[in-house]
């Protein structure tokens, strides 16, 4: 695997202390920009987040993927994360990707200086999965964001793709648990390469793995 740098913590208050210390590196700008993700295992880090910073109205945020469901809807990343920061300044600095303009925004960010990802048991990150009909669109377009429809759980997801992901200049690889570092750490032929295979073959860049077994 290209580009990897694998910090190993042995409990969760330790990596998400580690994390926000990278964090508050990485952010030190005039107006950063970041990527957030959903899911379980950044949860607490986000409460972490809510107890410790609060210059949100400097910020550009938004995430790697989100369900297409109304934001009070509780499969809604955006609403999900909304509410464990529960900060008014973050809501106003916040880009959500169900937005009409979502994509005329994105396109004129030239770089994020923060990206956080986890990956799921099946080899995918934010909504790019391994057997979704458009995958090709999902590597190789040129655009921000796409629709994710069918083949996946839940329900039909817009996704950051990985050319976006990748004006990232400081990405994060959240990894909880033995089955998901297995899963990342195993070595595949090219045909049978996973999306988050194809995220460490793509970036030109460091990524960090930080991981909790």
């Amino acid at each position: 695997m290209h580009n990897k740098n694998i910090r190993s913590f042995t409990s969760v208050d330790i990596l998400n202390a580690a994390l926000y210390e990278y964090f508050q590196k990485h952010t030190n700008v005039t107006n950063p920009n970041i990527i957030l993700s959903g899911g379980n295992s950044p949860k607490s880090f986000y409460q972490l987040l809510a107890k410790h910073h609060t210059e949100w109205n400097k910020f550009k945020i938004t995430l790697s993927d989100e369900r297409d469901v109304e934001l009070n809807n509780k499969k809604s990343n955006e609403g999900s994360i909304k509410k464990l920061i529960n900060n008014d300044q973050f809501n106003k600095s916040f880009v959500g990707l169900r937005h009409t303009n979502s994509m005329n925004t994105l396109n004129r960010i030239d770089e994020y200086h923060f990206c956080l990802l986890g990956m799921g048991l099946d080899g995918h990150f934010a909504s790019i999965f391994p057997a979704m009909n458009n995958l090709h669109s999902a590597y190789d377009e040129s655009v921000s964001l796409i629709n994710v429809k069918n083949g996946f759980p839940d329900v039909p997801r817009i996704s950051m793709t990985l050319a976006e992901i990748n004006k990232a200049n400081n990405i994060v690889l959240l990894i909880h648990g033995e089955e998901k570092m297995d899963l990342l750490l195993k070595a595949r032929p090219e045909n049978k390469l996973l999306p988050i295979d194809k995220l460490f073959l793509s970036s030109h860049k460091k990524i960090d793995i930080f991981s909790v077994i």
